[in-house]
């Protein structure tokens, strides 16, 4: 009972609409990224990481934490 508390605790974090909209900009730039040629989804995750920290800088901790990991996600 209790890891379906966890997932129901995910999935609340998960669908808030900050969250939403991090990952809705997280396909939006893996798109724009995988265009370019000889660019892959490696160096790609690595070349949005200050942009991510850039994006979530005037969060709380946690929730930069969990906004950052959902737009690289996305990617």
């Amino acid at each position: 009972m209790e890891a379906l508390q966890y997932l129901a605790q995910g999935l609340g974090i998960a669908l808030q609409p900050i969250n939403i909209l991090f990952a809705f900009i997280g396909c939006l730039l893996g798109t724009l990224v995988g265009v370019l040629p000889g660019i892959g989804p490696i160096s790609g995750v690595a070349l949005l990481i200050p942009v991510t920290a850039t994006l979530t800088s005037g969060m709380p901790t946690a929730d930069a934490a969990t906004s950052s990991i959902i737009l690289l996600a996305g990617v």
